[in-house]
Order: structure tokens, then C-alpha cells, then sequence
């Protein structure tokens, strides 16, 4: 049986267009980056604890 805890929802800007997960900072966590249309704008998320990311970074 699989079981999945409930969603957490992070904001990454409006209009997403692209995601990607990849680790960023070396860390062996795997981070998300997300694109959006809306202001060309660069969400990163990076991965802190073992299943959580803090607030976004919107560059």
C-alpha cells in the first residue's frame, strides 16, 4: 500500500511554463527551479530538511 501525506503548497510565481529539479548547491538533495511568463521571473526553491523547502527565492 502506498500512502502519500497531505500537499504543501510553495509559491513560485504566477504562470508557471517550466520545472526542473536538479541540486543546485551540492547538497544531495534535490532542489526545484520553476519559469514563469509572468515578469520572465526564475523561481528557486532549495531543499533544507529532509522532505521541506523554505520560502521561495524569485529572481
Amino acid at each position: 500500500m502506498i500512502l502519500f501525506r497531505s500537499a504543501t503548497y510553495y509559491s513560485a510565481g504566477g504562470e508557471p511554463v517550466g520545472i526542473a529539479a536538479i541540486d543546485i548547491n551540492c547538497d544531495d538533495k534535490m532542489d526545484i527551479i520553476n519559469t514563469s511568463d509572468n515578469k520572465h521571473r526564475i523561481a528557486i526553491l532549495i531543499r533544507k530538511w529532509k522532505r521541506y523547502f523554505p520560502t521561495s527565492n524569485l529572481l
